[in-house]
C-alpha cells in the first residue's frame, strides 16, 4: 500500500504543475526550448544551477557505490560467463566490478553531451522496466508454480500493457538507440539459454518449459495404440525353482548315462500369484509367455 500510495502521490503531484503551467502560461512560453523557470527560481540561476551540479555529483557517488555490487551480483550468479571475473572480491570489496562501472561511466561522461547521454539512459532504464512486465506477464499467464505475487489484484494484462507503453516510449523517443538496446538484450538472453544455468529464482524461460512439458504430457491420447512407435526394452530375470533345478540336474545326470530323467512337473495355478507377491525362488514360465508378447514391439528382450 505504501509503494502504491508513494507512486500515486508523485503522479498527480507531477501532472498538476503541467496543468497549472498549461493554464497560466502562454504558447510561447511554455515552447521555449529552456528557461520557463528562471523567473521563479530564488535567489539566482546561478545557485540553482550548483545546487543541480551537487545533487547529481550525490546522486553518481551513490550509483558508483551500489553499482558495482549489482554487477557483482549478477557476476555471480553464472548467468553470464563473460562476466563471473567481475564476482571476485578483495578485501569484500568488488573493485573489479568498480573498475568496470567506473569504466562505463567515463565513456558516457567522455561524449560531452547531455542531450546524446540522456536517450540512452532512457533506454536502459526502459529496457529495464520493459522486460520486468514481460516476465510478470508471462508468469502470471503460464501461472508458473514459482509466481506468487503479494498483490491480489495482480492480473497478467498489467504487465502485458506496461511491456507495450516502455517499448513504445522506447522508440518514440530514438528508435535507433531502441533497436540497438533490444539487439543488445537479445543476445545477452541468448547468452543466459546458452548457459543453462540452474537458479534458485523464478523465470520465464522456466515457466515456459514447464508449461510446454505439461501440455506434452497432457495431450498424449492414453487410449490409441501407437505400436508402431512402440520399442519396450526388457531385462527378464528369471530364478528356477528348487524343483527345477534338481529336474535339470536330473537330466543332465540321465544325458550321462545315470539314468532316466523325471520330466518337469507341470505349472500350478498359484505361480503367478507367487510371481506377482514376489516370492523368492517361485518364478513361472509365464513370464517368457508376457515377454514374447511384449517382443511383438519389435523391442529388445534379454533374459538371464
Amino acid at each position: 500500500r505504501g509503494t502504491l500510495g508513494a507512486i500515486t502521490l508523485s503522479f498527480c503531484v507531477y501532472v498538476s504543475f503541467l496543468i497549472l503551467w498549461a493554464a497560466v502560461g502562454e504558447r510561447e512560453y511554455l515552447t521555449m526550448e529552456h528557461g520557463q523557470l528562471d523567473e521563479l527560481i530564488y535567489p539566482s540561476v546561478k545557485a540553482a544551477q550548483i545546487g543541480i551540479v551537487l545533487s547529481s555529483l550525490g546522486q553518481a557517488l551513490q550509483c558508483v557505490v551500489v553499482a558495482p555490487r549489482l554487477l557483482a551480483s549478477i557476476a555471480a550468479d553464472g548467468m553470464l560467463r563473460p562476466m563471473r571475473s567481475l564476482a571476485r572480491l578483495t578485501g569484500g570489496e568488488p573493485k573489479l566490478a568498480l573498475g568496470a562501472t567506473y569504466l562505463v561511466g567515463a565513456m558516457c561522461v567522455l561524449i560531452g553531451s547531455l542531450n546524446a547521454v540522456a536517450p540512452l539512459l532512457s533506454m536502459c532504464f526502459l529496457t529495464c522496466y520493459s522486460m520486468m512486465n514481460l516476465n510478470c506477464c508471462l508468469l502470471g499467464l503460464l501461472k508458473d508454480p514459482h509466481w506468487r505475487p503479494r498483490f491480489r489484484y495482480f492480473h497478467w494484462a498489467v504487465g502485458l500493457v506496461g511491456f507495450v507503453l516502455c517499448t513504445s516510449i522506447m522508440f518514440v523517443i530514438d528508435w535507433r538507440y531502441a533497436l540497438g538496446a533490444w539487439l543488445l538484450t537479445l543476445l545477452v538472453l541468448a547468452l543466459v539459454v546458452r548457459t543453462n544455468a540452474q537458479t534458485d529464482w523464478g523465470s520465464a524461460l522456466v515457466g515456459l518449459r514447464f508449461q510446454l512439458a505439461m501440455r506434452s504430457l497432457t495431450g498424449i491420447d492414453i487410449k490409441a495404440h501407437l505400436d508402431e512407435n512402440w520399442r519396450p526394452q526388457l531385462l527378464l530375470l528369471y530364478h528356477l525353482r528348487e524343483e527345477e533345478s534338481h529336474g535339470s540336474r536330473r537330466g543332465s545326470s540321465a544325458a550321462a548315462g545315470w539314468g532316466e530323467a523325471e520330466p518337469p512337473a507341470e505349472p500350478s495355478s498359484s505361480s503367478l500369484g507367487d510371481l506377482v507377491r514376489g516370492d523368492v525362488g517361485h518364478t513361472h514360465e509365464r513370464m517368457f509367455s508376457v515377454a514374447a508378447q511384449l517382443r511383438h514391439g519389435s523391442g529388445l528382450v534379454i533374459a538371464a
